[in-house]
């Protein structure tokens, strides 16, 4: 901050971190410029940007709970750290 500070002193910047139960509504009310989440449904007046070009995973150890299936069929998890491995190294 302090860095930013020296090259932009004419700024106002406030961090407000936490959760926040309508982040959106911050920004339609002039009280935030930008958003940081995961809320991405479109909406007039609100642009989104990704900011990762990666998806982030859930990495389970083989066997663990969440990588079986649930009663619904579906699982959390299909991958595990073995399979991850293989992947990284095909890179």
């Amino acid at each position: 901050m302090d860095t930013f500070r020296k090259h932009w002193p004419e700024v106002e910047l406030d961090l407000v971190s936490g959760f926040h139960a309508d982040p959106i509504k911050l920004l339609k009310r002039e009280e935030a410029d930008i958003v940081t989440g995961s809320e991405n449904k479109p909406q007039r007046g609100i642009v989104h940007y990704p900011l990762f070009r990666f998806e982030i995973l859930a990495v389970l150890a083989p066997g663990h709970e969440l990588t079986k299936k649930g009663a619904d069929g579906g699982r959390f998890c299909r991958y595990h750290a073995d399979h991850l491995s293989r992947a990284r190294r095909a890179y």
